[in-house]
């Protein structure tokens, strides 16, 4: 990566549509002719890019209530623009590799063992979670980062489901699920799969290598503390 620029899946495009028509190592992925580009950028446009690729078939749409998922977006002080009326984060879960992104990113953890949340840089706007290494090709993309209109999302993916709904701090979308169900997480396994096989794990704005572009800044157990207080009505 250089001057911040991750390269897009764009360029690997010929192997991309070679599966989508069922070539050799074909695996179902949905005719680029069927999909969607949608814009990304951060509050104030100095963080900008897009997600390539994005169907049905490659992206996930849902909203999670998880006091984590909370934590994360009043520590960057967003909590009125990421999350909904009972705390929720809009996410489109997809590969890294479907995104290009331009500009400076940085990373957390909650706790030593937790997923790596991106944000930007410059004016601390909530980007994606990921996990700690670059092999499995997850990235759950905040909805606020993503330009395109609900229409637009609602057309190419449908309507976004609720889950981990026992910790939201008031009402939830119709069929939240007090946890994620055991059928989300085969279909997101599934996804995650072909995605791999799509060689969608890279390249990534996450890591160079196997090292993420940010070192990831731990927070305090007292920070932690503080905003879960925050979360739960402490």
């Amino acid at each position: 990566m250089e001057g911040g620029v991750c390269p897009s899946v764009e360029s690997r495009a010929p192997t991309v549509e070679a599966a989508a028509l069922g070539g050799a190592g074909a695996v179902g992925l949905r005719s680029p002719a069927m999909a969607e580009t949608l814009p990304l950028s951060c509050r104030c446009g100095t963080l900008q890019g897009h997600a390539a690729h994005v169907s049905r078939g490659t992206t996930k749409r849902m909203v999670c209530y998880c006091d984590d998922c909370q934590c994360f977006a009043h520590h960057l002080g967003a909590a009125e623009t990421a999350l909904d009326a009972g705390g929720g984060t809009e996410l489109l879960l997809m590969a890294p590799g479907q995104l290009a992104l331009e500009g400076e990113l940085r990373c957390l953890r909650l706790s030593p063992k937790g997923p790596l949340r991106w944000y930007a840089a410059c004016c601390r706007a909530p980007v994606a979670n990921g996990l700690p290494s670059p092999g499995m090709p997850f990235a759950s993309v905040v909805r606020t980062f993503v330009s395109s209109p609900d229409a637009t999302l609602d057309a190419t993916l449908g309507d976004a489901r609720g889950l981990n709904g026992k910790f939201a701090t008031g009402p939830t979308r119709e069929g939240t699920s007090e946890g994620t169900p055991a059928a989300l997480l085969l279909g997101v396994g599934t996804q995650l799969a072909k995605a791999k096989l799509r060689g969608w794990h890279r390249p990534s704005p996450f890591f160079e290598g196997k090292t993420p572009t940010s070192p990831p800044e731990l927070i305090s157990r007292e920070e932690r503390a503080r905003l879960r207080a925050m979360v739960s009505g402490g």
